[in-house]
Parts: structure tokens; sequence; C-alpha cells
């Protein structure tokens, strides 16, 4: 799929500005625009990748130069004679186009387009003639359409795309020996020098899995921006009926609907973020890692309750089905943390507490915020306060927030890990005597013989 394609689907298809395609896909909005302009005139012809190659050059080889260099190549291939002339006839040695004028690495080009073979091969044939100079085989000597394959697939390329582009199965060996390409996985080259960067590799282990495949899991989640550090191994998703051999340092994954699962645009191929989401939260040993995940995405608002109820609908199997419908459900909108959804389901449903109203917004100076859980009536903030969600250089931040609730009347209790994981019953007794203590008329109720809630 050509860069122009994926940016018209944006556009079309999801509905995104040209400003946010742009920035999504390394390109400039003016092309953009220019581009959705030539869709609009010329329909499924402006998908097509285009070439920036001039469509004519003053020392490009003449046609007929050509045909009697091929010609010259059959006869040594044949075994014939390597001599200057060919069907008959001779090279001109001066003038407009002459073979003297003529470079070996235009020699190579011609050779690649023709179907010569090993352009190296036919540089040193072509020095024996005498007719040309030193060999230089530019490291953009790949036909157009792959090299603009090349371009949006980060220089990594597979093995069929090379050839389905015209190039022979040597000239693709050559490079390889010569090092001008490197091996990234079996059948998957990159065409550069030098170690690939993260995306490089996370193309060549979907290019080495074959067609349909998509980045998932913890892979389609850096991505997206859903985990902030790589994990160590890739995880490749293919459709169900298909098998691949072992790949290093990638774990594969078979799925009904796999295509359905795939992004349509986003590159390197990876699965939609709802499908992402819920494939962790499937990994999950605990319900509260899984929570950890939906929170995640929601919190960074990288999707919506509605698109994940919506994806999580279309699984006949799920795991934690209750607990993720919960927490998508209207009433639990706003918790960005698998600490919040343990206040919710440990602390404020089983003891009956009042509901609060999660990250309301609120304004400390020239700055906004947003309270984890306040109740309104009573003027009670409260914020589980986790590692990942504050970390160290933010506690002062926090610190700020609350002094500010503080100096206009609101009380603010601040919970940890450990509080919500293993004193629940502590946390509710606490909240409900702030609550006593600002006016609730309420009882709350106790969850066990032992909960400390009176």
């Amino acid at each position: 799929m050509s860069k122009a394609r994926l940016v018209i689907t944006a556009v079309v298809i999801e509905g995104r500005s040209q400003g946010e395609a742009a920035r999504a896909y390394s390109v400039s909005q003016g092309w953009v625009s220019r581009l959705m302009a030539r869709y609009r005139a010329e329909g499924e012809a402006a998908f097509e990748p285009r070439s920036r190659r001039p469509k004519t050059s003053p020392k490009a080889i003449g046609d007929e130069v050509a045909s009697l260099i091929v010609a010259l190549w059959c006869r040594r291939c044949d075994g014939g004679t390597e001599g200057q002339g060919g069907a008959g006839k001779a090279l001109p040695r001066s003038g407009a186009g002459s073979c003297s004028n003529i470079r070996d690495h235009e020699v190579a080009r011609l050779a690649v387009g023709k179907g010569m073979g090993c352009p190296q091969g036919v540089g040193s044939w072509w020095r024996q003639l005498g007719l040309g100079t030193s060999l230089t085989v530019m490291a953009n000597d790949m036909p157009p359409a792959l090299r603009d394959r090349a371009e949006f697939q980060r220089g990594v390329i597979s093995r069929s795309q090379a050839l389905a582009a015209g190039m022979s199965a040597q000239a693709v060996r050559c490079r390889i020996d010569s090092g001008r390409w490197q091996r990234l996985q079996t059948g998957v080259y990159a065409v550069f020098t030098g170690a690939p960067d993260r995306e490089a590799t996370l193309w060549a282990a979907v290019l080495r899995a074959g067609p349909g495949s998509a980045l998932s899991y913890q892979s389609a989640a850096e991505l997206d921006g859903l985990l902030d550090n790589p994990a160590p191994l890739i995880h490749v998703t293919i459709p169900a009926m298909r098998r691949t051999t072992p790949i290093p340092g990638v774990v594969v994954h078979n799925r009904l609907n796999a295509d359905l699962a795939r992004h349509p645009a986003r590159l390197p191929p990876r699965t939609r973020l709802e499908e992402t989401v819920l494939d962790l939260t499937d990994q999950c040993e605990d319900v509260v890692a899984a929570m950890d995940w939906v929170s995640r995405a929601l919190g960074r608002r990288l999707t919506t309750q509605d698109k994940l109820t919506r994806a999580a609908a279309l699984r006949a199997r799920l795991r934690w089905r209750a607990d993720l419908t919960r927490m998508l459900s209207p009433d639990l909108a706003g918790i960005h943390s698998a600490l919040e959804f343990r206040y919710y389901r440990d602390v404020e449903r089983p003891h009956r507490l009042p509901s609060g109203r999660r990250q309301a917004p609120a304004t400390t100076g020239s700055r906004s915020v947003y309270r984890d859980v306040l109740y309104d009536e009573y003027g009670l903030i409260v914020e589980p306060d986790g590692k990942i969600a504050h970390p160290d250089d933010g506690r002062w931040l926090d610190i700020s927030r609350d002094n500010a609730a503080t100096a206009t009347g609101l009380m603010t209790l601040r919970y940890g890990h450990g509080d919500l994981f293993r004193r629940p019953c502590v946390v509710a007794a606490q909240v409900a005597d702030a609550l006593h203590i600002r006016g609730w008329p309420g009882q709350p109720r106790r969850c066990s013989p032992q909960c400390p809630v009176s």
C-alpha cells in the first residue's frame, strides 16, 4: 500500500484533518493538499505511487544503443564471441550516444531494468570491452516502485517484494553479498547499511510473518503510546489459517478475523487500539492488571468507552468480561487508573458510600487540574495516588494542588497502593468518617464481620 493511499484513507475514511494526516505520516501539509486535489480530479489513479525521477535525461542510453548492449549480453550468455557488435551491427564509438561516453553504472541500471542479472557482472563485462570507466553502482538502483515501498517501510523490504518489482534473484543476492543490503530476517532485507532502528526492526518482523500479519499486544501498544518502553519480544498476529516457522525474537499469535482486527491505515501494520487493549487484558492474571490497561488507554485519551464496549461485544470469549463491562459503564466514566478502579470496587461500592464525581475539573491559579474523586456536596476529595500515575518529580504538584484545595475549604484524602490493596476497609472507614464530619447523613455498610466500618 503506497503512502498516497494511506494518507487519502486517513483523510477520507477516518475523517482526520489534512494537518493530522501530514504529521502522522511525516509529510508536508502542502503535499497532502496537492494529493487530495489530485484524488478529487483523478480518482483511483491518485493512489498509484509516482516516481520523482525526471521523465527524460540528456545522458540516458538511447534505445538503439540499449538494444545493441542487450544483444551483446545475450551473445555472451549464449557462449558467443564478445565482440563489439550484436545482431550484425557495430556499437558506435564516438558521437552522440556513443558507447565511449557511457559509464558503467548506467549499464548496471540498464541491466537491472532489462533483467540481465547482477550489475557487477555486467560492469565487469563492460570494462572488458573497453567501452566504460569505473563501476559505480548507486544505492538507488532499485526499480522506482520498490524504492517508494522501501521509503515508507523504513528501508526494509521482503524478497517477494523485490522480485515482484522486477529485480532478479541474482540481483538481490548480489546486493546481500556486497553488503549494500543486510539481512534482518529470513527473506527480509534492509536496503541500507548500519544498525536498524526500532521501527525498522518491527517492519522486519511483520514482513517475515507474511501477508495479513500485524503487530499486536505489547508491540502494538508501544506504537500507539499505550506502553512507554519497548517489550523485549515482538508480538505479531497472523490469520488463523496460516502457519509460519519460528521467528527469532518474535511471538506469533494466530487469530480468527485477523483482517478485521488490523488497523486499515496505520504503519507499521498493527491491530486497532481497542483490539490491542482487549488482547492485553486477556493475558492478565488478575483483574486489577486488566483494568490498568483499560484505564491507561482511557486516561491517555487514546480511545473511548464506547469504542471499547463495541469491540468487547464482538468477542465471543473475553476474560474479565463482567469487570470490563462494569468499568466501561457510563457510571464509571472518568476512571483513569487501576487504583481508581480498586477504590470504586473495594471501597466505595461494597461499603455503600455515596458516588463521587470522577475527574472533576478545577482551576488552580492558571492551571487546570482534575480531582480523581470529588464528593461535591460534602467538600471531600479522594486521590488514589500510585507511583505510575504520580511519579516522584510530580509529587510537588500534588502537594500544591492539595494546598490550593484546602484553601478553598476542600479536604483531601490521599491513598497509595498498599492502602487500597491491603486495607480497603480501613480506607472506607476513614472516608465515611470524613463524610460524616462534613454532613453526610447516610450509614456505610460492613462488607464482612471483620470489617472495621461502623
